[in-house]
């Protein structure tokens, strides 16, 4: 007796359906709305809406508050004028530290409390924008005290106070792109790895020239 599952045919295709690359075409991948190019961050009011007042239609308050560290502080006048031309409020806090170590997340977030916004920039490479994410953790949710204990397929509840923009000034991690975080616990001297799909940013805004000065 002849089995269909004997077929030649079939079993040639079977392992086809069991790689890795069509497994991949078949699951789910999350990105971010991107926006790329010079016009990203407009210079000025175009004839249409920039990719700013899009975002601006997201934001009740229009309160932006945008994370950076000192090296990328030169890039934040024109990204402060760009979504104030917008109507957004804005705040700038350029104390971020690289490896995004613990105590200054905290820091960050209890200064993005204050400020209360309901869009968070993240403006540099990949150690500002997962230190701006693990600072949006604690402004959601003040509740929680240690970022090693959340797990990875519970939803964190993110989005109730505000929506998360990234501007990367590197080509790096990809934090921008990710739905990832990795935190600095400098008095255990070890890498705190946060994973969550509310990670991932609502926004990737991609400016060719931030990056053209890199060495």
């Amino acid at each position: 007796m002849k089995y269909w599952f004997n077929e030649p045919e079939l079993k040639a295709i079977l392992p086809l359906a069991a790689s890795s690359a069509v497994r991949g075409l078949s699951s789910n991948f999350n990105t971010p709305r991107i926006f790329m190019g010079p016009n990203a961050l407009p210079k000025g009011k175009g004839l249409g809406a920039s990719p700013i007042d899009l975002i601006g239609t997201k934001c009740s308050k229009k309160r932006a508050f945008i994370v950076t560290d000192d090296f990328a502080k030169r890039f934040s006048s024109r990204v402060i004028k760009a979504f104030e031309a917008s109507g957004f409020e804005t705040q700038l806090w350029s104390n971020a530290l690289p490896e995004a170590p613990l105590n200054n997340v905290i820091e960050c977030s209890e200064i993005m409390s204050q400020f209360n916004p309901d869009l968070i920039v993240a403006l540099g490479g990949g150690s500002i924008i997962d230190g701006a994410k693990g600072a949006w953790i604690y402004y959601e949710r003040p509740d929680v005290t240690d970022l090693r204990v959340l797990s990875p397929f519970e939803p964190l509840g993110l989005r109730k106070k505000a929506i998360f923009a990234a501007i990367p000034t590197t080509s790096g991690t990809g934090s921008e792109c990710t739905a990832m975080a990795v935190i600095h616990d400098t008095e255990s001297d070890r890498k705190i790895p946060v994973a969550n799909s509310d990670l991932l940013p609502d926004f990737a805004i991609l400016v060719p020239e931030f990056t053209m000065t890199m060495p």
